[in-house]
């Protein structure tokens, strides 16, 4: 039985270590309770790896094999609160790209602060599908 393996998104690698934003260091630390040693998968520049948690961030081990998705963009044209669910579900299929389609006869608009939202959701989503 294999156990589950928590993915992060690395703000930045250097020497071989990836460094988590202060959200992700604060899931790793107080959420998850992981500790020096403990291992989990991080995605860096495009790439996914194995990790091992180290005082500094996380220590690259070796490199996880994944496949390359199509590019697809889906374009979206609901400002609403939906709009997020559609988000979630594209991003676990695999989309690559998803935009806000502005148009004349677009009922509602596009806010920054939906925008936000969008890339927050799309960042749960990645880490939760893998």
């Amino acid at each position: 039985m294999t156990r589950h393996a928590y993915r992060f998104f690395a703000d930045a690698v250097s020497g071989g270590v990836a460094v988590l934003g202060p959200r992700d260091r604060r899931h790793l630390e107080q959420v998850l309770r992981m500790r020096v040693g403990d291992t989990c998968e991080v995605a860096a520049g495009g790439r996914a790896y194995h990790a091992r948690v180290v005082p500094g961030g996380l220590e690259l081990m070796d490199e996880i094999e994944t496949a390359t998705p199509p590019p697809v963009t889906v374009w979206l044209a609901q400002p609403g609160g939906r709009s997020d669910e559609a988000v979630e579900r594209l991003t676990e299929l695999g989309v690559s790209r998803i935009g806000a389609m502005r148009c004349r006869l677009l009922k509602g608009e596009f806010t920054d602060s939906r925008l936000d939202r969008w890339r927050r959701v799309a960042v749960a989503a990645a880490k939760q599908s893998k």
